[in-house]
């Protein structure tokens, strides 16, 4: 038989019933930093994975940036991360749960980090 790419409403439904990263993913990026517990997978000019951004930092989470560009977006991150080629995306390096939408990213830190408020971006926000 032929094979056949799947389309993109079948790579959103395989994505839905699986919450976790295969095991090959790994494979398809630059790999983990040492203590990483957090990937955001961002693009500079995006206002929504800047807010995500800013909550990783004033939470002092330890995390790793992937660049995507939106203009080019690599095969990997539309079969393993995101579908929809949309930033910002999250990869919990424990449960290697995705979570998509920046609503969702932040629940997700608020409850992950709630013990590690630390003021830094307010106070930043406060000078000058």
């Amino acid at each position: 038989g032929q094979v056949r790419a799947k389309s993109l409403n079948e790579r959103k439904q395989a994505r839905m019933r699986a919450s976790v990263l295969p095991a090959d993913f790994e494979a398809v990026t630059d790999g983990l930093k040492p203590g990483t517990e957090v990937q955001l997978f961002t693009n500079r000019n995006c206002p929504f994975a800047q807010r995500v951004w800013m909550m990783l930092v004033e939470r002092e989470a330890r995390f790793q940036l992937i660049e995507i560009d939106l203009q080019n977006k690599p095969q990997w991150f539309l079969d393993y991360i995101n579908p929809d080629g949309k930033v910002p995306c999250l990869v919990d390096v424990s449960s290697k749960n995705i979570i998509t939408e920046s609503k969702h990213i932040l629940l997700f830190l608020e409850a992950k980090y709630k013990d590690r408020v630390t003021g830094n971006i307010v106070a930043s926000a406060g000078e000058g």
